[in-house]
Formats: structure tokens, C-alpha cells, sequence
């Protein structure tokens, strides 16, 4: 059985870029503070992104 593909309109296009931004600015922010040798202010992205990827896995599981 095949699953139908939902189509992507500009609501979902949005929340996608708006995904990417999101993560390129906390990545971002990371390495800046490692070159700056922040190491705690570095590493303190780390949980927001796993806090991240667990809310975007369990809301994409639901629909």
C-alpha cells in the first residue's frame, strides 16, 4: 500500500523555513561562542536542540 503524499502549501513551505532558520541560528550562535572559547555558552544549545528535535518527532508521528 502506498501512502498518499500530503501537499506542501505555503503555510507548510513557512513552518519549513522557519524550521531551518531556527536551527541555523542556535547552530550558528554555538560555533561563534566555541570560537570565542565559550565552551558553556557553546554547549548550552545542545538541550534546546534535543528539546527541538523531540517535539518536531513526536507532533510529525501524530499527523
Amino acid at each position: 500500500m502506498e501512502e498518499e503524499e500530503k501537499p506542501v502549501g505555503a503555510l507548510g513551505r513557512i513552518t519549513a523555513v522557519l524550521q531551518i532558520l531556527i536551527v541555523v541560528v542556535i547552530v550558528g550562535f554555538a560555533t561563534i561562542q566555541l570560537f570565542l572559547g565559550n565552551f558553556a555558552a557553546a554547549m548550552s544549545t545542545f538541550p534546546l536542540l534535543v528539546v527541538y528535535w523531540f517535539f518536531l518527532t513526536v507532533w510529525q508521528k501524530r499527523s
